[in-house]
């Protein structure tokens, strides 16, 4: 669904984490067009406190503790799956029903522990608090500190 680009863990090669339906992925770049799933390991697999995948569209590398670590900020977007699949349109005519037919999903917030591992800190900074329909992120430094 989505993709965001930044070296996470500063050795000059730039990272990819990709975002989808069914599972997030996080590569680390090894050099020499070599990239390594390291998901699991860091922590990023974009799933729930419960343990459930969340649908996952966008996704940011920021600073946001201003610690000097990439942090990572998910935008998730419907509470969808096949099982909670619903059928809309007229008798015969399969169609897919409209966004506001489903519960919208938290976002996720990923704090950069260094040594390629990240904390889910979606809760305790209140992120998790806020439901939605996320379908990508931008960030900025407003007022260049």
């Amino acid at each position: 669904m989505g993709a965001a680009a930044a070296d996470f863990d500063g050795d000059g090669w730039t990272d990819l984490y990709v975002t989808g339906v069914n599972r997030n992925l996080l590569y680390r770049n090894q050099g020499g067009g070599v990239f390594a799933d390291v998901t699991e390991q860091a922590g990023v697999s974009g799933t729930s406190a419960g343990g459930k995948k969340l649908w996952s569209v966008g996704a940011a590398w920021l600073d946001y503790d201003r610690d000097g670590d990439l942090d990572l900020f998910v935008a998730n977007y419907l509470d969808w799956s096949p099982e909670n699949n619903r059928i809309c349109g007229a008798e015969g005519r399969r169609l897919s029903c409209a966004p506001t037919d489903y519960p919208g999903l938290p976002n996720l917030l990923y704090r950069n522990e260094g040594g390629g591992r990240f904390l889910d800190v979606s809760t305790s900074t209140g992120i998790g608090a806020q439901v939605g329909k996320g379908m990508s992120v931008a960030v900025a430094d407003a007022d260049g500190d």
